[in-house]
């Protein structure tokens, strides 16, 4: 009887845990091609508008601050100077500060190694996507003898024109997933989005956001050798640009797992894909090799000299709640900061498994676990590369305006005033100006970039 009883459960609890797996992968499968949207001049205008006023903003908050706030770095541009002409030419050394002088140099080139001195391993933490970029813009500025600190100009005409090609991304996006009000939310809260200044700095964010908002929207297309190319573009910029190949890989999946297309293209697609960021990555690995001796210098450099170490995501956690504390620009970690942005994250992660395809929320928990296992107890920058998330601005967008996708392509909309709506737009704008002129503040006055 008892022998009886023990296989009854057993089979109850063996068929439950397969309508579970049967109903997660029919959630994770459930998905349905983007039809894209024909901008219109409206669209351009807007975009432009949006994207010109608020770098204008940075620039301006950044040049006043500068003339009259004392600098706590050596490494600052300007100290206490009046507004002048002259000054005003040199605006783009204020966005030029800590990690952008590492890609400036990895421009030139990577260092080799000397045998006892792991000192160059340390510029080796950094991937040379973006500086490649910058090396071709810079070595045109040279040719039509362009003015001013050359590198430092590439590196500003790179990220600008990364930046605004990312908001045009994010735009036909979430014009086609949801609607263009939607769009035009979401392009507004990623240009406003407190650390939004670095996209417009001589750092590889705005790349990574074209890359990897890019690649997204070409395999929501089905498109996916522009995906696969601009999915190459972000593994050699950043590391989240590797995260990110986890969500587009999921859409080719449900793809053809809907389509039942596997065994007459799905694979010779699937090299489409995933092909481009391999040879990426090989290339990249030869070349480090090559220089150092170890296949993959990036990790190991930010392994061994910078002290990055993979640690469970709860630590930062643990940490703040051990010792709490608002951080400064001392101590390298604006904790309350850094832990409140996670959070909201975490929190939008599960919003966006609600009102969007799975693949998003997935974009977004993988992007905020990673600065979250990386750093043992501490934050550095977390803030920062949650700011380079598209769909942490899709999902706010939808958030906003109470829409969510459906695979009919017809957006439904919870029953909402006009007056709540706009509420949810002042929650979302508001604090993120505030914080942005106070990061522009601290980073122009040569804080630590630690946001």
């Amino acid at each position: 009887m008892q022998a009886m009883i023990g296989e009854q459960v057993n089979t109850t609890v063996a068929e439950r845990l397969e309508s579970i797996r049967k109903a997660l992968w029919s959630w994770a499968m459930c998905t349905s091609p983007l039809r894209p949207i024909r901008m219109t001049r409206g669209d351009w205008v807007y975009i432009a508008a949006i994207y010109l006023l608020s770098r204008a903003t940075i620039v301006i908050i950044g040049l006043a601050g500068s003339a009259m706030l004392p600098s706590v770095s050596p490494s600052h541009a300007w100290v206490l100077q009046p507004i002048t002409w002259q000054t005003l030419s040199r605006w783009p050394n204020l966005f030029a500060h800590f990690d952008s002088g590492w890609y400036i140099q990895i421009s030139h080139g990577y260092p080799k190694l000397v045998a006892g001195n792991s000192e160059p391993l340390r510029t080796w933490g950094f991937l040379p996507g973006y500086p490649i970029a910058l090396h071709v813009v810079a070595i045109i500025l040279t040719v039509i003898h362009s003015p001013g600190p050359v590198d430092v100009v590439a590196g500003t005409l790179v990220s600008y024109a990364a930046s605004f090609g990312a908001a045009v991304y994010l735009y036909l996006l979430v014009g086609a997933e949801l609607d263009r009000a939607a769009a035009r939310r979401a392009v507004t809260y990623l240009l406003v989005f407190p650390t939004s200044l670095f996209l417009s700095s001589v750092y590889p964010e705005g790349l990574l956001l074209l890359a990897t908002t890019g690649a997204f929207y070409h395999a929501r297309r089905r498109q996916w050798l522009p995906a696969g190319l601009l999915s190459a573009v972000a593994v050699i910029t950043h590391t989240e640009g590797v995260l990110a190949l986890a969500p587009v890989t999921l859409e080719f999946v449900a793809y053809y797992s809907q389509a039942g297309g596997w065994r007459q293209w799905g694979f010779l697609k699937l090299s489409w894909l995933l092909g481009p960021p391999v040879a990426a990555l090989g290339a990249y690995a030869l070349y480090s090799h090559s220089y150092t001796g170890y296949w993959l210098a990036f990790a190991t450099s930010q392994n061994v000299v910078w002290g990055h170490h993979l640690s469970p995501p709860i630590y930062p956690f643990i940490g703040f709640l051990l010792h709490p504390g608002i951080g400064s620009a001392f101590d390298f970690d604006f904790h309350l900061l850094n832990i409140s942005i996670a959070l909201l994250a975490l929190v939008l992660t599960v919003v966006a498994f609600r009102r969007l395809p799975p693949s998003y929320g997935l974009a977004i928990l993988l992007g905020v676990l990673l600065p979250l296992s990386t750093d043992g107890s501490h934050t550095h920058s977390l803030a920062r590369h949650v700011g380079s998330l598209f769909a942490l601005f899709v999902v706010l967008a939808a958030w906003s305006l109470r829409e969510r996708w459906s695979p009919s392509g017809e957006v439904p909309h919870s029953p909402a005033s006009a007056s709540e709506l706009e509420i949810r737009d002042r929650v979302v704008l508001l604090p993120s100006l505030l914080m942005l002129a106070l990061f522009t503040l601290l980073f122009t006055a040569g804080v630590w970039a630690a946001i």
